[in-house]
């Protein structure tokens, strides 16, 4: 019995690890589709070159409006410094957004039991969609990570929708 458990949770590791390579096969092959996905690249380069806070983000318009914050340039340039090569700032991006779905299919395995685990592990962390943004660097991509935390946050700290899954004072953090 608990070697069919040990055995089961290895499996489930390792198919984890093989979606993890998948999703990041998925980003490193999309990159550099648009001139925005390109920019916000560059916009962390220069940060990480320059040493430089970066006090606006990418362009409205090539070269005319900037938006105003440096959290994404921060988030692009920040891996460099841990493990300086061009593809770090994926890796990061795919981190979060694989820790992200991670916990929403828990989430969802916990809420709804009736629901195959598999089948909502494998949707999620292969649906096109999520496929399409949370892999490649871009604006919406980073959005990801923070509403799945605020959305499984408020499922369950509103009294007619939780499930008592995760404790009110958590729920409550992570919607803060």
């Amino acid at each position: 019995m608990l070697v069919n458990q040990r055995r089961r949770r290895l499996i489930f590791l390792a198919l984890l690890l093989l979606a993890f390579a998948f999703r990041l096969f998925v980003g490193l092959c999309s990159q550099f589709r648009d001139s925005d996905t390109k920019q916000i690249y560059l916009l962390g380069l220069k940060f990480y070159t320059t040493h430089a806070w970066p006090y606006f983000g990418p362009d409205v318009v090539w070269g005319e409006i900037q938006i105003p914050g440096a959290l994404q340039a921060l988030l692009v340039g920040a891996p460099f410094f841990v493990l300086p090569i061009p593809e770090s700032p994926y890796i990061l991006l795919n981190i979060l957004s694989f820790a992200s779905l991670c916990l929403l299919a828990w989430y969802c395995c916990k809420r709804l039991p009736e629901m195959p685990s598999w089948l909502v592990w494998s949707w999620l962390l292969t649906a096109p969609w999520v496929l399409d943004l949370s892999t490649t660097i871009y604006n919406p991509s980073y959005i990801l990570p923070g509403s799945i935390v605020f959305f499984v946050g408020a499922l369950e700290s509103y009294q007619f929708t939780t499930k008592n899954v995760i404790a009110p004072w958590l729920a409550n953090f992570m919607m803060g």
